[in-house]
């Protein structure tokens, strides 16, 4: 599924000098990665990692709006918080 997901969502190809990527400031930065994604005139694409052994509960600076594309082991206990299970992840195409 995520070898599709790079394929058909321009945000998420390589990064070949017109896709963008921003890291994102996240409460558990040393668990956790968040980053944008960004191709010019296209839909936005946030990932946030959990690189632990062991559930993380993060907080990224807004909540996220969109389309979720791929995920494991996520709960959203509040609008701009993820818990993720031991090596979860979550991927939306942000609106």
């Amino acid at each position: 599924r995520s070898v599709e997901l790079r394929r058909t969502v321009p945000a998420l190809m390589a990064c070949n000098g017109k896709a963008g990527l921003e890291w994102l400031d996240v409460s558990n930065d040393r668990d956790t990665t968040a980053f944008v994604r960004r191709a010019p005139g296209e839909r936005s694409v946030l990932v946030v990692q959990n690189w632990r052994n062991e559930t993380v509960e993060t907080t990224l600076p807004q909540p996220p709006d969109g389309e979720t594309l791929l995920s494991r082991g996520v709960e959203r206990p509040a609008p701009s918080t993820l818990r993720l299970a031991p090596y979860g992840y979550h991927v939306i195409h942000l609106k």
